[in-house]
């Protein structure tokens, strides 16, 4: 799915994964805006493509975890702890049945 606005500043999300989160999506969309302002200063010879973010959310919808990385290259910490903090900050519909996971890879080629 790619989200952002058109041209070569838009974030791509592939593959989106959710345990229990069938409603996550339109959450996930509102934090593009946060999300590019994390990443659109990773320098391209970093070797960074793709940033995944992966976050555990409680059973009230808030996120009680998150942890980004890179699938290669090197993530400069900075831009980590505010991808990280974005989805720490958001508040997802309550997962069915337990907790939930969410995972989300970013791709930044093109951006």
């Amino acid at each position: 799915m790619q989200l952002g606005t058109a041209g070569s500043d838009a974030l791509g999300f592939e593959s989106v994964e959710t345990h229990r989160m069938p409603d996550a999506f339109d959450v996930l969309e509102t934090l593009v805006p946060e999300l590019y302002a994390c990443v659109h200063e990773i320098d391209r010879s970093s070797g960074v493509r793709t940033l995944v973010v992966g976050a555990r959310v409680g059973t009230d919808g808030q996120t009680r975890c998150a942890l980004a990385s890179a699938s290669s290259g090197v993530l400069p910490a900075k831009a980590a702890d505010c991808a990280a903090g974005v989805f720490e900050h958001a508040k997802f519909p309550p997962p069915k049945g337990g907790p939930g996971l969410v995972l989300v890879p970013i791709n930044l080629v093109g951006r």
